[in-house]
């Protein structure tokens, strides 16, 4: 799993970087930017290569000025921000608040933007704030960073990241430059996750671009925690052939239903495209055995029932902390029904 202040390349997304190129380089880069897009495409990366290029003073170039936001990673700023010791950035993510783990960002966090914006500068003339997870600020520290934003002294940058602007208040909405990201094509997709990970054939390649939408760092966590094996083991449980729940229970508790949840809606969503004739090469793992049956067995709009009282399991139990295992047991009943 990367992370995002460590990684010195960008991969796709070359139109926005060059719009902040070249919004820089003729003074006119918006103070606010609202970086929207799904979770792990890149607008963490992002933001930190603009961030640590600003405050390099636009390092690197020719003889007619830099041609991308790079950096190099020897460079001090780099390792500064890498270190999170560079005086001029601020960096604010959710905290993990109460039994259920949910990310929240509260007022306090917030409000040391204030103090941050009027200190001295330590080593630029800028000041830059990444604000992460602007979907889970709470109306207080929305409230706080929206007089933030308001009135910002001439050097302040703020760079705000979300995978819901819906959900961003819209009064902080009207007051920033919206940039978004798409999901990568699959060419870019394939670079970042060769790197990531070993042993990527085609195949797999394939299977986490579909499964992730294209987005590498959900990929990454997919990779990470095997999904592509717990899909095969699903398909052979929905036949009779093996216990998908005795695999589930092998990962860590946090991710359990998280990939309970999205391997069952991949599935069904497979399983639709399959049942329209709109399913096309690879099948993967033992689909193209799996699915005359399962299709045969239940409309999908009954598959779609079920599916629905799973979700409703699931929600149940993240949000009343239930017993993980119990949970599964009943998804599994419900889907096998």
């Amino acid at each position: 799993m990367t992370d995002n202040k460590l990684n010195e390349s960008l991969v796709g997304h070359r139109k926005l970087e060059q719009f902040c190129l070249n919004q820089w380089q003729q003074d006119r880069l918006p103070q606010t930017l609202l970086l929207a897009g799904l979770s792990g495409v890149g607008k963490a990366t992002f933001a930190y290569r603009l961030a640590r290029f600003i405050l390099s003073g636009g390092a690197g170039g020719g003889m007619f000025g830099p041609d991308d936001l790079h950096i190099d990673a020897t460079h001090p700023v780099f390792q500064q921000v890498a270190q999170g010791s560079h005086g001029d950035l601020l960096v604010i993510e959710p905290e993990l608040s109460g039994q259920s783990k949910t990310p929240v960002t509260k007022v306090d966090a917030i409000r040391k933007i204030t103090h941050f914006l009027h200190h001295t500068s330590a080593t630029t003339s800028h000041r830059i704030v990444i604000v992460d997870g602007m979907e889970v600020l709470n109306p207080q520290a929305a409230n706080a960073l929206l007089k933030a934003i308001e009135e910002p002294p001439s050097q302040a940058l703020f760079l705000l990241i979300t995978t819901s602007p819906s959900a961003v208040l819209p009064t902080i909405r009207s007051r920033t430059q919206l940039l978004r990201f798409q999901p990568l094509n699959r060419e870019d997709f394939n670079k970042v996750l060769a790197q990531m990970a070993e042993d990527m054939t085609p195949e797999r390649l394939e299977f986490f671009y579909l499964l992730s939408e294209g987005s590498p760092g959900k990929a990454s966590y997919y990779e990470h925690h095997q999904a592509d094996e717990g899909y095969a083991q699903l398909l052979n449980a929905l036949q009779g052939r093996a216990s998908f729940y005795d695999w589930l229970v092998k990962r860590d508790t946090e991710v359990q239903l998280v990939l309970l949840r999205n391997l069952l809606h991949f599935l069904l969503s497979r399983l639709g495209q399959y049942g329209a004739g709109a399913l096309r090469e690879p099948f993967f793992y033992s689909e193209n055995a799996a699915f005359p049956p399962l299709y045969a067995r239940a409309s999908m709009p009954q598959w779609l029932d079920r599916l629905s009282q799973a979700d409703g399991y699931i929600s149940a139990a993240q949000g009343l902390h239930l017993e993980r295992k119990q949970t599964i047991h009943q998804v599994m009943q419900s889907m096998s029904a």
